[in-house]
Parts: structure tokens; C-alpha cells; sequence
């Protein structure tokens, strides 16, 4: 019913029964009132009606009052034992350490000592030290616990008892540049016998290397001028209290220096790395460095030297130095031509020497000077005219009563002179360093009259070249019937028989001279009625034969310097037979085709391929083919 509908029932008398009708009908409390569900009233039983809360649920209280206080015990003695565990072992209670020098000078005798500690009540177990040592720990006698050098090495501990401690030494010397840092790391790794896991205890210790016991230093000039002969003065210094060994001294020229020649003598053919044998305390050692420096007006020209040692083929830097020199314009340009810059034994080289006065005033009388080197140079041969020659250091000399030009030599005058000289046709090889020669010819100009306007008491002027030697290759092939040093025998008659066979030896040898060749091979074919036994014997490389092709191959590849001489021969021995027809009665028949042999020059880059001669001188009288 609307609230409206209501209001009106309320305030008409008309309505009041109707009212009153609906009042008692549809009330929850009415027997007459209409309802969906069916309302019941749960009652207890009488003896539980008057119970308190706690006799209603007693039994459930008191199972988990038990719960309850079964998980404290449960807590309470795991938190007992986890305590007792803790009172007996704590990993913060496993100390590593390592104590040393922060700062040493390069090369100064150095300590480390590793020491462990377990503060623990319980031992532990598989206790093992590995130590990851500086690459620049030097220390040739180190051999500790049976570990000899190593960048890590691994020391294994007895059983660690309750409240020890222990220690490990490591000696070495630091060899390294100034304020380079060297880090020692160290790991302890152990198992308490109290638990099955196992721990690590990690510690590092740095050590900066403050100072160097070694000095170098340079002394170069200021100015020069291109195709000058410059000085190098090298000066190694040793501070330290200990006297120094083998010592490795290592130059970066400038790009256009041509070395001449040095007061020590350089190591193989490098030309820029000396060492110094021993160097004493408190001492020095001077090097001097001669050479002629080229290059362009104003550019600037460095050298760079390196002090340190070389161990199993590393080189550790102790100290370091450079100088520069700065180019001006040479007063006399000086140059120098050869019609070659690779050539063989016995060729002829032809040289010719350029001079020019760039200056705006007039030069004194000067001279030209050109130096030889005499042990590859056939000097008996040697043709300057209008030259003097100086048999003492080899140098020729052109002086300014033979040349012109050199008597006035005003300004921006020029002139040439040459000379031939051919290189030996036996080289000298007495060790197994007389390889990849080069011949060199030094070139100067000399006057001590100089205008003051140039600002100088004398001008020195110097030029070189450089001519690379290439190698001889020399093979031999020989075919011989009697074997002279050879397993193989040969069989048959000779003269040659009509359908009979006769075996015979082919020999190759090679000689190799001042480089190393590479890529050497021999190749020939089997002519007709010739065949192979398959009978070989080399000292040096493969043979192979191709049964298609009748190919037969001796692959060599490398060849070293010095074979045949200081180095045994190559060799190589094969067999081939022959079973003459009917048509060649009275013939010499060919035993063997053309032989091709290749090879490569490794200093020179030279081609060496050529076809080699057969040596018959043994055999030939006895080919003719009889019935």
C-alpha cells in the first residue's frame, strides 16, 4: 500500500476497520499473517542452559593448550640448539688475511703472508688456500707446500682445529712499470665438521709499485736536417741496491732513421734490441746509436726507449723515455741511387750519388765519402774513378781536386758521381745468424768551410741505401744405376735389353743458401715404357705418384737457410724401371721428363721456380737399347 494510501486510511473515520483488519493480518506476530518460510526456535537442553563458557568447550581447550605449548617446546629447542651451533661455529669466525707492502720499487724483494684463523669450538675440514698471484710475481725459486709458480696456485691445509691459526709465505719481486697497481687475491674455502656445507673466506691485497730501479734516458739533438747523421746517446741508470741481470733494451726509431751502427751489439738482426748483461748497483750503462734521419722540413721526428726484462717470451716494462728532434732544411741535399734494391750473388750493383747546394751562399770545398760493406762486396772489383779508397774502413773519397763542383759548390749548384762494385759470388756463412743480408752503402758530404751566415762550424751531410740479398736455391738431380748412399738396389741389365727390365735410382737434392724458401716442390713425368716400383726414400717432406698421370711430386714446403752448409742436405731417392720395346733397338730412350721445381724467397719475395738439369754422366754410355 502507497504511503498516501495510508495516510488518507488513517484520517478517515470510513476507513478505521479496514485499517485495523490489515493491522492484525499481515504482522509477523499474526497467526493470520502470511509468511514464506516456516520460522523455528532452537532450545538447549536443560542441563547445558546454566554452563559457563569454558565447562561448555573444555575438551577443546585443552587439546590446544597441548598444541599450543608442543610447538613452543618444538621452537624452544631448535632456538636452543641453533644457539649452541652458533656459540660453536660462525663463518665470521673463519679470518683470512694478507699482509705485505702497499708500496715497493719495481724489482725490490717482496713478502706476502697469508694467514688463516678458525676462532671457531669446532675443527674444519677439506680446508684449502687458492691464490690468484700478480702476472708481474716474479720468483724463478718459488716452490712452496710443493707448488712451484703459477698465476694460481692452490694450497691444501691439514684438519683446522678449534682456536688455530696458521700461515703461508709467498716471496717474489714485482716487476712492472711506476704507479701500476698489483693485486694478490686469496680464497679459503673449508667444511666445519659440524655441518655438511661448505664456506668461503675471500680477502685481496694491493700493492703499487712507487718507483723504478732502473732510469733510461735520451740524449738527441734538438734541430737536424734531413739525411743528416744524427747521435742517439741512450743512458740506462741503475738506483737500486741489487745488482741487475739481463736487462732488455728496446728502441722505437723514427720511421725515416737508417740505422748505422751502435756501441753494443744489437740481438739477431733486429738492429733495436740490446741487452745488457749485467748492470751493477749504483752504476750506468751508456749506448751509443748512429744513424742518418730523413724526412720533411719541420716534422718532428721521436725516438722512444724502453727499459725491462723478457721472461719466457714476455717483456716487463721497468721505465720508459723518448726525445725529439725537430727537421729544418738541409744546407746540401744529399741523395743516393742503386739499380737495385734486391740482388744475387756475383750481380753487379751500380750506385750513383747526387749533391746539391740548397743554401743561398757559397759552401767550401767539400769531399764525398761512401761507405761499403766489405763482406758482402767484392772490393777487388770496385770501379770510382777519379776516387781514392781507404782499404782500413772501406770508404771511397771524392775530393774537390776530381770534382768540380765540390771546389765552388755555389749556391744551389749540383752534381753526381757513381761508382760499381759486384756483390761476392761466395757468400761468407759461418753461423746459423748469417741470414737475410743487407747490404748497405752510407753517403756523406763533409766541409769545414762554412759561411757564418749558416750559423754553423761545419756541415756533415750523410745519405744511405739498402740493397736486400736474395738467396740461392740450388737443386741437383741425378739417375744413377749403382746406389752410392741409398737403401734401394736396382736390378737388370745394361746396356739396356730388349722386354728386360732394369730398375734405376733418381736422386734430388737441395741447397739452400742465406734465406728461407718456401713452397719448394719438384715435378716430373714417366715417359713411355718407364714405370713405377713405388721404391722411395726422402729425409725431407713427401713423394707422391699419380698412376693417371705418371706424375711424380716431392713436396718440400719449407726450406731453412744455411741447408746443405750448417744444416744437413734435403734428399730424396726414387726408383723407376724401364722395359725397352723393339722399336727403340739402338736408341738412348729418355728415363725421365723435364723437371719443374718452385719455390719463394721469404726476406725477398723472389721467385725462385726454375727447370733443373738431369745428371746422366753415370749412366749414359750404357742406355743403348740392344736386343
Amino acid at each position: 500500500m502507497a504511503l498516501e494510501d495510508i495516510e488518507k486510511k488513517i484520517y478517515k473515520k470510513e476507513n478505521q476497520v479496514e485499517l485495523d483488519k490489515e493491522r492484525v493480518n499481515n504482522t509477523q506476530y499474526s497467526v493470520y499473517a502470511k509468511h514464506d518460510q516456516a520460522t523455528t526456535t532452537e532450545f538447549e537442553p536443560f542441563e547445558k542452559a546454566g554452563l559457563t563458557f569454558s565447562q561448555k568447550y573444555k575438551k577443546k581447550i585443552t587439546l590446544y593448550s597441548i598444541i599450543a605449548v608442543s610447538l613452543v617446546g618444538i621452537v624452544l629447542t631448535i632456538g636452543f640448539f641453533f644457539q649452541l651451533n652458533q656459540q660453536r661455529f660462525s663463518d665470521r669466525r673463519v679470518r683470512l688475511e694478507i699482509t705485505g707492502n702497499n708500496k715497493v720499487s719495481a724489482g725490490e724483494e717482496l713478502t706476502y703472508t697469508l694467514t688463516y684463523h678458525n676462532d671457531n669450538l669446532v675443527s674444519l675440514k677439506n680446508a684449502k688456500i687458492t691464490v690468484e698471484v700478480p702476472n708481474a710475481l716474479i720468483d724463478s725459486s718459488l716452490d712452496i707446500l710443493g707448488q712451484t709458480k703459477s698465476e694460481i696456485r692452490e694450497y691444501e691445509l691439514p684438519e683446522l682445529e678449534p682456536r688455530s691459526k696458521g700461515e703461508i709465505i709467498i716471496k717474489g719481486r714485482l716487476i712492472g712499470e711506476i704507479s701500476s697497481i698489483h693485486t694478490m687475491k686469496a680464497t679459503l674455502n673449508y667444511r666445519p665438521t659440524i655441518l655438511t656445507s661448505s664456506f668461503d673466506s675471500k680477502t685481496e691485497f694491493a700493492t703499487t709499485i712507487s718507483d723504478s730501479p732502473v732510469v733510461v734516458d735520451i740524449q738527441a739533438p734538438l734541430e737536424s736536417v734531413s739525411g743528416e747523421i744524427v747521435n742517439y746517446i741512450i743512458t740506462v741508470n741503475n738506483k737500486s741496491n741489487n745488482d741487475l741481470k739481463d736487462l732488455e733494451l728496446q728502441l722505437e726509431y723514427p720511421e725515416t732513421f737508417a740505422f748505422t751502427s751502435s756501441t753494443l751489439t744489437a740481438t739477431g738482426n733486429s738492429k733495436n734490441i740490446f741487452i745488457i748483461p749485467s748492470l751493477r748497483s749504483k752504476t750506468s750503462y751508456e749506448l751509443t746509436i748512429v744513424g742518418n734521419l730523413g724526412g720533411s722540413q719541420q716534422e718532428i721526428k721521436v725516438l722512444k726507449a724502453k727499459i725491462g726484462e723478457s721472461r719466457q717470451g714476455a717483456f716487463t716494462l721497468y721505465a720508459s723515455s723518448q726525445k725529439s728532434t725537430t727537421l729544418g732544411s738541409p744546407y746540401v741535399n744529399l741523395t743516393q741511387r742503386v739499380n737495385t734494391n734486391i740482388a744475387k750473388a756475383g750481380e753487379t750493383l751500380e750506385y750513383t750519388i747526387s749533391f746539391r747546394n740548397n743554401t743561398q751562399v757559397r759552401i767550401g770545398e767539400g769531399f764525398l765519402k761512401a761507405q761499403l760493406d766489405s763482406k758482402l762486396l767484392d772490393l777487388t772489383k770496385l770501379n770510382a774513378r777519379g776516387a781514392d779508397f781507404d782499404s782500413g774502413t772501406n770508404t771511397i773519397i771524392w775530393r774537390a781536386n776530381a770534382i768540380p763542383q765540390l771546389k765552388i759548390f755555389g749556391p744551389n749548384e749540383q752534381g753526381e758521381i757513381s761508382f760499381t762494385v759486384p756483390i761476392k759470388r761466395t757468400i761468407p756463412i759461418e753461423n746459423f745468424q748469417d741470414v737475410n743480408y743487407v747490404i748497405k752503402t752510407n753517403a756523406t758530404f763533409e766541409s769545414n768551410e762554412v759561411p757564418t751566415t749558416l750559423g754553423v762550424n761545419k756541415i756533415i751531410q750523410g745519405n744511405s741505401s739498402e740493397v736486400k740479398l736474395s738467396t740461392r736455391l740450388i737443386p741437383k738431380a741425378s739417375i744413377y744405376y749403382v746406389s752410392r748412399d741409398s737403401s734401394i738396389i736396382n736390378t737388370g741389365p745394361l746396356p739396356l735389353k730388349v722386354a728386360q727390365l732394369t730398375t734405376f735410382s733418381v736422386s734430388l737434392e737441395i741447397q739452400n743458401l742465406t734465406n728461407d724458401v718456401s713452397g719448394v716442390s719438384f715435378r716430373t713425368t714417366l715417359p713411355n715404357n718407364v714405370t713405377w716400383t713405388g721404391k722411395t726414400v726422402a729425409t725431407n717432406g713427401n713423394i707422391t705418384y699419380n698412376e693417371r698421370t705418371k706424375e711424380i711430386v716431392w713436396n718440400v714446403d719449407k726450406v731453412p737457410a744455411n741447408t746443405g752448409l750448417l744444416r744437413p742436405l734435403y734428399r730424396a731417392v726414387f726408383q723407376i724401371g724401364i722395359t725397352p720395346a723393339i722399336n727403340q733397338i739402338g736408341q738412348n730412350p729418355q728415363l725421365l721428363s723435364r723437371i719443374n721445381y718452385t719455390g719463394q724467397d721469404d726476406f725477398t719475395g723472389i721467385d725462385l721456380s726454375d727447370i733443373l738439369d738431369l745428371d746422366l754422366r753415370d749412366i749414359e754410355s750404357k742406355l743403348k737399347v740392344e736386343e
